[in-house]
């Protein structure tokens, strides 16, 4: 999108740091937007305990297109970090807009065509299998918006979401409306087509960290018979239960990461590393679940109620990616209020969460996510009294850990405690060794 040639348009606006572009649940808007200049986040429940921060737009982004052409309530909060600039097109406004702009008709037509590229390929189908799959829903939705009809304009669900505007060049803004309104009636019933099961992750908001999204990465689900159902009693309410593990000593490695992420074939193992109790929402690692929960610390069993409602669990051998979040968020608040000694379990946790924002590739959560684990890994080293034969990992996890920040002289520092810890292996040292070369050469 042309950045430069938006910003010359008279329906410019500036926005402060912390001014709301759009407001959640308004359902008299008439505007929509391209970002022009700065960096906006979206948040569902903005400023409220829930809050969820959805996603961050950058410049050539187009949001309240829906509300626009579609007169659909606003799903999220927009809200400006920092000085911000967007061109705004209203129903006054739209038409002149399509008529003396049509390169800049063409790449918001553009633009909005492609969401529904990206929303099928988050569903693993092609963007035309896509669209056919959900033609009925929107060609009914069609035949109620426009109850004239499309055919004179030539338009379907089935064409819509592969058409641009230069077939409407040369016709009467109105086409080019129309267009977009049926290109946003695909992309709707695309949403639907995708919605993410699970969690009501509205619930846990409260538990997440500020930057966290809602996630589309897809994870396959584990090849059959790897998963095995193990039979459990929480030891907060005595309810038994039945979790999905995976059978280890039938797994094949694949390969592992000097930060001590193991990669077996036919399964991600971190998507069943935490237990959740459906009954008082008790959450806590596979390995440590029904460890002895004393007395006095089982009278905060209140603490956690208030997830009780947003619990809901993924059907069995499917995985999603925002209730692994959420699960691990939860066994993390679980490890302050109900252990003694929370530190090991928790660094445990937090490298896991690390692993996952990895999986994201969202880098601001990777980057957070990083230091939150050297912190916690940290305490462990400095107030626990861990067996010698766990030093090195430990070593050597927080210096790729350092390493990852571009912190090299900590990184060295655990490195070289990682090559002459007592009971080292030979393996782990060679990959300390790797790394501390790796560090070296930057250096130069």
């Amino acid at each position: 999108m042309d950045i430069n040639l938006l910003r010359s348009m008279s329906s410019n606006k500036a926005f402060k740091d912390g001014e709301i572009l759009i407001y959640e649940g308004a359902d008299m808007a008439n505007e929509m937007f391209i970002l022009l200049k700065g960096k906006l986040n979206v948040y569902k429940n903005y400023n409220m305990s829930d809050q969820i921060m959805l996603s961050a737009l950058n410049p050539g982004a187009v949001f309240g297109e829906m509300t626009l052409f579609l007169n659909k309530e606003r799903t999220a909060t927009v809200v400006a970090d920092g000085d911000v600039e967007a061109l705004v097109i209203n129903r006054m406004n739209a038409y002149d807009f399509f008529e003396k702009q049509p390169d800049a008709t063409f790449l918001l037509v553009k633009t909005i065509r492609n969401r529904i590229e990206e929303t099928a390929k988050q569903c693993e189908n092609s963007a035309l299998e896509f669209s056919a799959g959900t033609a009925t829903n929107a060609n009914a939705k069609m035949s109620e918006l426009f109850p004239e009809g499309l055919a004179q304009y030539g338009i379907t669900a089935a064409n819509a979401g592969e058409m641009t505007a230069t077939d409407f060049f040369g016709k009467e803004p109105q086409s080019t409306y129309l267009l977009i309104q049926a290109i946003c009636i695909i992309l709707e019933e695309a949403h639907k087509a995708n919605e993410v099961k699970g969690a009501d992750l509205a619930g846990f908001g409260a538990l997440f960290p500020d930057g966290h999204k809602v996630y589309q990465t897809k994870i396959a689900p584990p090849t059959d018979g790897i998963l095995y159902d193990r039979k459990l009693v929480c030891p907060l309410c005595e309810h038994h239960l039945t979790a999905q593990a995976p059978r280890l000593k039938e797994l094949r490695v694949e390969r592992s990461e000097a930060i001590g992420r193991i990669h077996y074939a036919g399964i991600d193992t971190i998507h069943f590393d935490v237990v959740v109790c459906p009954v008082c929402c008790y959450s806590a690692l596979l390995d440590s679940f029904a460890k002895p929960i004393h007395a006095w610390h089982k009278g905060k069993r209140e603490e956690i109620a208030v997830y009780k409602d947003s619990i809901i669990l993924p059907e069995k051998g499917q995985i999603d990616i925002n209730w692994t979040f959420a699960s691990l968020y939860l066994a993390l608040k679980c490890t302050d209020i109900f252990l003694p000694h929370p530190e090991l379990a928790a660094a445990k946790i937090r490298i896991r969460l690390h692993w996952l924002y990895e999986d994201t590739e969202d880098e601001e959560m990777i980057s957070a996510s990083a230091k939150q684990a050297i912190a916690a890994y940290l305490k462990v080293f400095q107030d626990v009294d861990i067996p010698e034969s766990a030093v090195q990992q430990l070593c050597l996890t927080l210096g790729e850990l350092y390493f990852k920040l571009g912190d090299f002289a900590e990184a060295k520092k655990f490195l070289f405690q990682a090559k002459t810890a007592k009971l080292a292996s030979q393996a782990l040292i060679d990959r300390a060794d790797n790394r501390i070369n790796e560090i070296r050469s930057i250096e130069k």
